[in-house]
C-alpha cells in the first residue's frame, strides 16, 4: 500500500485481494484546448492472458489533481467520483489499443474552468489476469488524450 510505481513502463489495473490491488492514475493538463467535441483516452495494452470471465475497466473522475507521479501511493491516493465517467470491457488477451469515451467528463471540467484533469482506472471485478497498459515511460504507446 505505500509503494510507489510512478517510474514504471506499465501501468496496473487490477482487483483482487487487499495486498494485490492495482489501481493507475493519468493527469492531463488541458490548457492548450479551447473547444471539446469528442475526448477518447487511449491506452496501449491488455490482460496478461485471456479470462475466465471478462474484466471491465473503468475510468473514475479524480476532482484533485495535486497528487504527483512520484509520490502516490494506494494508501495516499485521492478519492475518486463514485461512479464511473467510462467502461472498457477486456475480454481475452488481445494486446491492442483500448479506448474510454471521455468526452462528457471533460466537456463538463472545461467548462468549469479546469484545465488539469485526472483519471483513476481501476478493476470493476475481480480477476486472475492483470491488465497491463503501457506508460509514458515506456517509450512506445504511450498513453494518449485524442482530443478533437
Amino acid at each position: 500500500a505505500a509503494s510507489n510505481f510512478g517510474q514504471s513502463a506499465e501501468l496496473d489495473v487490477k482487483k483482487s485481494t487487499p495486498s494485490y490491488s492495482r489501481e493507475a492514475y493519468l493527469t492531463f493538463d488541458l490548457s492548450s484546448v479551447d473547444t471539446i467535441t469528442s475526448a477518447k483516452l487511449e491506452l496501449f495494452g491488455g490482460l496478461e492472458y485471456a479470462p475466465d470471465s471478462p474484466v471491465q475497466i473503468a475510468a473514475y473522475a479524480v476532482p484533485t489533481t495535486t497528487w504527483t507521479q512520484s509520490a502516490i501511493t494506494y494508501a495516499n491516493r485521492p478519492a475518486t467520483s463514485s461512479n464511473p465517467i467510462a467502461i472498457v470491457t477486456l475480454s481475452d488477451g488481445a494486446i491492442k489499443t483500448y479506448t474510454w469515451d471521455l468526452t462528457a467528463y471533460l466537456q463538463s471540467q472545461k467548462a468549469a474552468g479546469h484545465n488539469v484533469v485526472s483519471i483513476d482506472l481501476r478493476a470493476l471485478n475481480s480477476a486472475l489476469p492483470l491488465a497491463q497498459f503501457a506508460s509514458t515511460e515506456a517509450g512506445a504507446n504511450a498513453p494518449a488524450l485524442m482530443i478533437s
